[in-house]
């Protein structure tokens, strides 16, 4: 984990990271674009065996129906990509409430920093 990450936590897996931005509020919004954007191409993929860019791509020319890419955003947003009840981790702490706030719009059930471990641990 890198300076100013956050990661969501779900079932012992990573659902998603967001570094490198100078706020918290950042990384956790890069890594819900992220979480966002791999469950589109996973079920894009488990309906019609194409990443979600080349379905999208081909549904502009023509070639797909834009409906199937439609419904696909519309379940990914119901289901907020899979975050519903993940954990948020931060290398650091959260100074302000906007960048858990903007986990918690995401589902999320909790948070904890690395730093507040490292202090528990001593």
């Amino acid at each position: 984990m890198s300076s100013n990450s956050a990661l969501f936590v779900k079932d012992e897996a990573t659902a998603a990271i967001g570094t490198g931005e100078q706020d918290r509020v950042g990384v956790v919004e890069i890594a819900v674009f992220k979480a966002y954007t791999k469950f589109m191409d996973k079920e894009v993929f488990k309906k019609f065996g194409v990443p979600y860019a080349v379905f999208k791509l081909e549904a502009e020319k023509g070639l797909r129906k834009m409906e199937d890419i439609l419904d696909i955003e519309k379940y990914t947003r119901e289901q907020k990509a899979g975050l519903i009840g993940s954990v948020v981790v931060s290398d650091g702490f959260f100074p302000f409430r906007d960048g858990v706030d903007a986990a918690i719009k995401q589902g999320v059930t909790g948070s904890f920093s690395l730093e507040a471990l490292s202090v528990i641990s001593r």
